[in-house]
């Protein structure tokens, strides 16, 4: 079993409102990732979380945060090798909280349509590695839920990336 933590930028270039507002913006977050080895090492299978705080770029009174639950499967091309380069996709839940001046929150649910990553490890050991990882997913925002007002539906698209390092622990190597 691996224990996965990444470290980065996580951002998204989606303008949520019209008129030059939005919660467009970029900060620093972190991953989290419980994998299953199989097929000889050569697959992942597992769950991740991730979560990151940032400013929206054009309305900065806003604090926003963004969290993500899902599962994911991962393709290690060379998994005995010094270099390990991998390829990650999965799908999952991301809510985005935006907290506005004076307290208000508004949470929007959205479902992660698609997410991937890719990456290459350096092997320390046989249980350890640590490298560059980079990714996109693409959320599809359903519904906005605001303190005081009914839950608003949406259908808002929007992408999301990611850029930073990983390190992975087989925690239950030999």
């Amino acid at each position: 079993m691996d224990l996965g933590l990444g470290v980065g930028a996580i951002g998204s270039g989606h303008q949520f409102s019209s008129g030059g507002g939005g919660y467009a913006g970029t900060g620093l977050g972190g991953e989290l990732a419980v994998d299953l080895l199989v097929g000889r090492g050569f697959f992942r299978f597992g769950a991740y979380g991730s979560w990151a705080p940032f400013r929206a770029r054009s309305t900065p009174e806003l604090a926003v945060e963004t969290l993500t639950l899902g599962l994911q499967a991962q393709v290690l091309f060379a998994p005995r090798a010094l270099w390990r380069p991998y390829l990650s996709i999965g799908s999952g839940y991301r809510a985005l909280i935006v907290e506005r001046d004076g307290g208000r929150r508004s949470i929007y649910d959205g479902f992660q349509v698609a997410r991937a990553r890719v990456g290459l490890e350096y092997a320390f050991t046989s249980g350890a590695s640590m490298g560059p990882v980079v990714g996109m997913d693409l959320t599809v925002f359903k519904d906005r839920r605001s303190e005081g007002t009914s839950t608003e539906m949406l259908n808002i698209v929007a992408p999301y990336y990611f850029a930073g390092i990983s390190g992975r622990l087989d925690v239950l190597a030999k």
